[in-house]
């Protein structure tokens, strides 16, 4: 016995599919969202979000390590001291990651200079 394609069927899957992804005035949202111009670390905006997304990763990261680590010592019974310092080290340095994000990063526009950076980029459309 298989799965009835019947038009209502479609029309379900359409009006659930709008409401996942909700279009504005009849247009699309691009999915994933795009940047909407050459991104680069010398837009503020983008070294904002970056920086943010890094913190993020970096949160991420602290979670599913010390979460394994401290799921196997509860398993075992272990003693294991090392795993306090370990939690305690990496926790001190996501709360300065995010105090540098958050409160001290200078997220206003930089001119280019020889920083390091490179030459602006070139928007590939107007070549």
């Amino acid at each position: 016995m298989g799965f009835p394609r019947k038009a209502r069927d479609r029309e379900n899957i359409l009006l659930r599919s709008s409401i996942i992804n909700p279009s504005v005035d009849g247009l699309e949202k691009p999915m994933p969202p795009r940047w909407s111009r050459v991104p680069t670390r010398q837009d503020a905006d983008f070294r904002k979000l970056d920086d943010r997304m890094t913190f993020a990763t970096h949160v991420a990261a602290f979670i599913a390590a010390n979460s394994g680590v401290w799921f196997f010592r509860l398993l075992q019974r272990a003693d294991w001291g090392w795993t306090v310092w370990m939690t305690a080290g990496w926790a001190g340095l996501l709360v300065l990651h995010g105090i540098y994000i958050f409160a001290i990063a200078d997220y206003s526009d930089q001119p280019y200079s020889n920083s390091g950076y490179g030459d602006p980029p070139q928007d590939p459309s107007q070549t």
